[in-house]
């Protein structure tokens, strides 16, 4: 849980609940397609929204368009005003 970012015992408790009740299946696909994921171009439209923080996705591996400051892998969690701003921005300019 620290690797997503699961700092505080709010946090803990909701993504031991998500993990509790996440198919091992998927979960085992979701881990392998992290790992062994390929591709190197970035279609057009798409805005990259990264953390500082995430020990998931290192921040060293990735250029995204926006940075959250402390961010972590479960940043919707405690930075959802942060990113919903940054949405709203990129949507109102379109």
């Amino acid at each position: 849980l620290f690797l997503l970012g699961a700092h505080n015992p709010e946090d803990r408790e909701f993504m031991t609940g998500v993990m509790s009740r996440a198919d091992p299946a998927l979960t085992k696909w979701a881990i392998g397609a992290l790992l062994h994921w390929q591709n190197t171009e970035v279609p057009p439209g798409i805005t990259h929204i990264h953390g500082t923080a995430d020990r998931v996705i290192l921040p060293l591996l990735v250029k995204p368009d926006y940075w959250i400051v402390g961010g972590t892998h479960i940043m919707i969690l405690n930075k959802a005003a942060e990113i919903s701003k940054i949405i709203a921005q990129v949507l109102g300019a379109m």
